[in-house]
């Protein structure tokens, strides 16, 4: 037999649990705050709405794949809060410390930029307006002395800008070379599907009207048509492997970002490897657009001064009539 409670033990159960009813409580799991589980106001919304576990903000997160309030619109934003016991102020050590790491990481940073900008906006431009010199020089002679006279500020500086203009000249030729490369080569392949697909069903329909059962099963003439184009599409896509050795190489270039890619983050051999990429791609390119054209032309045009220079002293012997 259940005695029933005692009216003060009674009182202080109503009145904890009309504490409990006004404490904040999460929203996602409808729980107040203990001692292991604290709340915290992640997003801009007020009044009950506003507290929430850290673990129940996580697991909804990863369920929803949302990072906004579903009411406030805000971007929920989780930072770390201080334990308990956590001091009101720093010791002087642990302050000066953090400055000192803080400095030292902006220098490295800074120094980091200005290589960066030292490799980017005067070396690869220096290189390449070295070979855009070297491509119309006479001899090597005058080239070395060519490049030795242009040691002058100012003259560094205007090669400086002709190096990027003719680096940005080849980055975006190549670039262009590259897509209608693709774009033909997407077209071609558009082309040969519809080809196949015309005569795979030019085939269908004169089966069907020799013997009537092309056109009473049209499903059988698109099955032969899938079929028939299977092996052919896996044959195009070994072709375009074969094709391009390098795109495992490309593939990499384009998961990088801009950061990674000029060199701002990642070891410092990959800002040596893509500036000597570049400087080489436009050393390549001056030799195919300009070197080879003017000295093939230069001879040319020497060849015929030559020649006309021997017509022009043979001496003419007259006859005269008996």
């Amino acid at each position: 037999m259940q005695h029933p409670p005692e009216p003060g033990a009674r009182a202080d159960a109503e009145e904890e649990d009309e504490r409990r009813r006004h404490l904040p409580c999460c929203r996602i799991c409808l729980v107040a705050e203990e001692d292991h589980t604290r709340l915290s106001c992640p997003c801009g919304c007020k009044g009950t709405q506003q507290f929430v576990h850290e673990a129940c903000l996580f697991s909804w997160i990863d369920q929803s794949t949302a990072t906004r309030c579903a009411v406030c619109k805000m971007s929920y934003v989780v930072s770390p809060v201080y334990a308990a016991d956590a001091p009101s102020s720093l010791p002087v050590g642990d302050v000066i410390r953090g400055l000192v790491g803080r400095l030292m990481r902006g220098a490295l940073l800074l120094g980091r930029l200005v290589l960066v900008s030292i490799t980017w906006f005067v070396v690869v431009p220096m290189v390449t307006a070295s070979f855009w010199r070297l491509a119309f020089a006479r001899s090597l002679r005058q080239a070395c002395v060519q490049i030795v006279s242009r040691l002058r500020p100012v003259l560094v500086v205007l090669d400086c800008i002709n190096g990027c203009f003719l680096s940005l000249s080849v980055v975006f030729f190549l670039t262009g070379i590259s897509t209608l490369r693709a774009h033909i080569k997407h077209l071609l392949v558009v082309e040969a599907g519809d080809r196949d697909l015309d005569e795979d069903r030019g085939g269908g329909a004169g089966r069907g009207g020799a013997d009537g059962e092309g056109a009473a099963d049209p499903a059988g003439a698109e099955g032969v048509a899938v079929h028939g184009g299977g092996p052919q599409d896996a044959g195009d896509d070994e072709d375009d492997d074969e094709d391009d050795p390098f795109r495992d190489e490309l593939n990499a270039m384009d998961d990088l970002t801009l950061e990674d890619l000029i060199g701002l983050r990642g070891p410092l051999h990959r800002l040596w490897e893509h500036a000597a990429t570049l400087a080489t791609s436009n050393g390549l390119f001056v030799l195919v657009a300009a070197f080879f054209p003017f000295n093939v032309g230069h001879a040319v045009l020497r060849l015929l001064r030559a020649g006309q220079e021997f017509h022009s002293t043979t001496p003419v012997v007259s006859r005269t009539a008996g």
